[in-house]
């Protein structure tokens, strides 16, 4: 029986090592471009550096001031609330932006503004979570000037903050959550949120000394050292960009916030990925995406979905 455990015990642990010797992963930055007539190629470079770099600069650039503008701030503004306990504050891509004729929209930053509230009422101490989110609909709108690519004068629709909570007791928190709402209200949250989101785009004219219509997302920094199929459309989009903003009617922009989460089949999965995009431009029916691949094999369990978590590797 002893020798029958032992066989067992070694026969699964020359199966581990075997899945574990096998065990790979293939991580890689990849650039798509689309033509008009919808033909597609694409470019794979190494994750770390390569061609691509600049505009993950750009990105990290646009999302790290958008993060710096609010965070401290936002947080600052809750403290005073009576029975402050801890706050946290959220800012999360994507960042869309829509040009057309020198007028630009921003939609889709995400705001979570939440504060953990502690207060007594007839001799009862209740602790309440509450959370402020930017509504969906809000958009920031403004001008484009045309010499420079900077955004001015830029102005906020449709400003709303969806609220939740979630208490220890029955007692009742509207009023509470009621206040949080003035709060930021009261500290002009909205138009805080739009100034940084203009701060954080006009951030990208201070990567380099080039007018930002040149330098739009580094794209003037990325080389064309690619092949043929690929350099001759992202040749036209860079061409298209770098004449000035005043010769282009419209434009979309997706300036992305990676995640990193990882997704594959509950349980032991073989492969595991995340896909995250970085930047998408869309003109005169091109489309130019620059994106993050993860593939794990053999190495990743995955949660059931209820769970909320992403994969994780052994």
């Amino acid at each position: 029986m002893k020798r029958l455990i032992l066989k067992v015990l070694s026969t699964a642990m020359v199966g581990l090592a075997a899945t574990c010797a096998h065990a790979s992963r293939d991580f890689y930055t990849e650039a798509t471009i689309r033509t008009p007539t919808n033909t597609g190629v694409t470019y794979k470079q190494p994750i770390g550096g390569g061609i691509y770099q600049p505009i993950i600069t750009a990105q990290q650039t646009v999302m790290n001031e958008l993060r710096a503008a609010l965070q401290g701030p936002l947080l600052e503004m809750i403290k005073p609330i009576e029975g402050y306990q801890s706050g946290y504050v959220i800012v999360n891509g994507p960042i869309s932006l829509n040009y057309r004729l020198g007028e630009v929209s921003f939609s889709g930053p995400q705001v979570s503004i939440g504060a953990t509230v502690k207060r007594s009422y007839a001799g009862v101490s209740a602790t309440c979570n509450i959370a402020l989110d930017l509504d969906n609909g809000t958009t920031f709108s403004g001008h484009v000037n045309l010499d420079t690519g900077v955004v001015d004068n830029l102005q906020i629709q449709n400003f709303k903050l969806n609220s939740s909570y979630n208490c220890s007791s029955s007692l009742d928190w509207v009023p509470v959550v009621g206040e949080l709402v003035n709060l930021a209200i009261d500290h002009f949250v909205d138009q805080a949120i739009s100034n940084a989101v203009k701060g954080a785009y006009n951030k990208l004219d201070q990567i380099n000394h080039y007018l930002a219509p040149l330098s739009f997302m580094s794209l003037d920094l990325l080389s064309l050292n690619v092949p043929g199929e690929l350099a001759a459309p992202l040749g036209y989009i860079k061409n298209r960009i770098a004449s000035g903003f005043q010769n282009i009617q419209s434009m979309q922009v997706v300036i992305g916030d990676p995640k990193r989460r990882v997704y594959g089949p509950t349980g032991y999965a073989h492969e595991a990925a995340s896909h995250d995009g970085f930047l998408g431009i869309y003109i005169d029916g091109y489309s130019f995406e620059v994106s993050e691949h993860r593939y794990y094999y053999d190495e990743m369990y995955c949660p059931p979905p209820a769970s909320g978590r992403s994969c994780f590797r052994f």
